[in-house]
């Protein structure tokens, strides 16, 4: 009997002594030199315990920016993303923000598709004319020359939207840092007028358009194409369905 109690005490003090071993290890946590950049900065990640060196490090969402193998996470695109240091089963992850530079309007909703009463519920801008094909806002930003138009294919739906800005240095440094932010580079025009971005999930293309001879400084958007001279021709053909509705639009 006594030594039955012996056995089973020793057992209870060893099983509360392994949990107490357990609790009082250490737990893996990641910290950062900043959780909110700009996206051209960069952020030291560290892990609590060991070498930042001894583990694999990842980020969710490398559009928004990547961590490299000691743990420096570099900016690229406004977003937030995920960074995860891992080894051995140890594991922990940190958010990192990142947050734009530029904010000096409100871009267009780009829904290629959707109808006309769609994007009428969703933009808060004031209609200043209508076409059955086009609907031309006014923005109150400084930067924007005329408005934002959005263009609607002959059945009411939407084909994309052009944002004209004003024609001056000052613009021109907004506009190119704006998109920088935002969107994924993909080359230029033949030409060499119309800068190519498109949306991290492909959804839609978009060009900067520089070539004051044929519809001014503006951000023409489309439903997306991945070829260069395929953009490039349907941004032409958005250029000239708004010439031809410029008189009934403006």
């Amino acid at each position: 009997m006594r030594k039955t109690t012996i056995i089973a005490f020793t057992a209870i003090a060893l099983f509360f002594y392994s949990c107490s071993k357990k609790d009082s290890a250490p737990k893996l946590s990641l910290s950062a030199t900043k959780a909110d950049l700009l996206y051209n900065e960069t952020a030291q990640i560290t892990a609590s315990i060991g070498s930042n060196s001894e583990y694999t490090w990842s980020s969710s969402d490398e559009f928004v920016g990547e961590v490299n193998t000691s743990g420096l996470f570099t900016a690229s695109h406004v977003g937030e993303t995920i960074i995860t240091a891992e080894k051995s089963g140890q594991k922990a992850s940190y958010k990192i923000t990142v947050s734009p530079m530029e904010t000096f309007f409100t871009e267009p909703f780009i829904e290629i598709g959707a109808s006309m009463a769609s994007i009428k519920a969703k933009e808060k801008r004031t209609i200043k004319s209508e076409t059955a094909t086009g609907i031309y806002y006014a923005d109150p930003s400084p930067s924007i020359r005329n408005g934002i138009i959005y263009i609607f294919d002959d059945a009411g739906k939407l084909d994309g939207a052009i944002v004209m800005f004003t024609e001056t240095t000052s613009t021109a440094s907004k506009v190119g840092r704006f998109y920088a932010e935002r969107y994924k580079a993909e080359g230029i025009s033949d030409d060499e007028s119309i800068f190519f971005f498109s949306d991290n999930n492909k959804r839609y293309s978009l060009g900067i358009d520089t070539d004051a001879d044929t519809f001014g400084f503006s951000a023409i958007y489309i439903k997306y194409i991945s070829a260069a001279s395929a953009k490039a021709a349907v941004i032409q053909k958005a250029r000239d369905v708004i010439k031809s509705a410029k008189s009934k639009i403006f």
